[in-house]
């Protein structure tokens, strides 16, 4: 476990997935809008995140929302995506993926 526990260092972890074409945030875009007219109230741009990490006490969960190749199996590409976020999380985290697009 030696990528750090941010969405930034698991970004790319998701974008190395086979099928993979594109990450998305997987919060709600009302949420999206709300966060970036608040960062930019403070003069921060701040992109949407592709991978959001919630951390309480012990717990980590993870979420995120993926593009998938129309050639591979959406199903096996989301699980694949579970596994190597796992891979990289404490035992006991929990992993979302959501896929938002077949293209």
């Amino acid at each position: 476990m030696s990528t750090p526990l941010t969405g930034t260092g698991l970004s790319p972890i998701v974008r190395g997935v086979a099928g993979v074409t594109d990450v998305y945030s997987p919060r709600p875009a009302i949420t999206q809008v709300a966060d970036m007219a608040s960062a930019a109230l403070r003069g921060a741009v701040m992109p949407p995140a592709e991978v959001v990490v919630v951390t309480s006490d012990e717990l980590v969960s993870v979420s995120t929302r993926i593009a998938v190749d129309r050639a591979a199996s959406a199903a096996d590409v989301a699980r694949n995506v579970a596994e190597a976020l796992l891979d990289q999380l404490p035992a006991g985290a929990t992993v979302s993926v959501d896929v938002g697009r077949i293209n």
